[in-house]
C-alpha cells in the first residue's frame, strides 16, 4: 500500500476520533454553564456560623463518649495486626 494511502487513512481515523471528543467537550461546557446559572440557596449564605456551632456541639459529645481514644485504639490494633501478619512464623 502506498504511503499516501496509509497517511490518508490515519488522517481519517484522527478526524473520526476528534469529532466525538469535540461534541463531548461542548456538552460539558454547556452543562457547566447550566450549573453556574443556578442561584445559591438562601440558607447557604449564613452556613459558616451554623457549621461552627454544630461542630462545637459534636466535639463536646465526641469527647464525652471518648471517640478520639477509641479511634486511636482501633487504628493501633489494625497496625499491630498488620505487623504480626508480617512475621514469618505467625503470618
Amino acid at each position: 500500500m502506498p504511503d499516501w494511502v496509509t497517511e490518508f487513512l490515519q488522517w481519517w481515523v484522527d478526524v473520526l476520533l476528534w469529532m466525538p471528543r469535540q461534541i463531548f467537550k461542548l456538552l460539558l461546557e454547556a452543562l457547566a454553564l447550566v450549573i453556574n446559572s443556578i442561584p445559591v440557596p438562601e440558607f447557604m449564605t449564613n452556613l459558616g456560623p451554623n457549621v461552627s456551632a454544630a461542630l462545637a456541639a459534636i466535639g463536646w459529645w465526641a469527647e464525652l463518649a471518648q471517640i478520639p481514644e477509641g479511634i486511636t485504639l482501633i487504628l493501633s490494633a489494625y497496625v499491630l495486626r498488620f505487623l504480626v501478619r508480617r512475621l514469618p512464623i505467625v503470618g
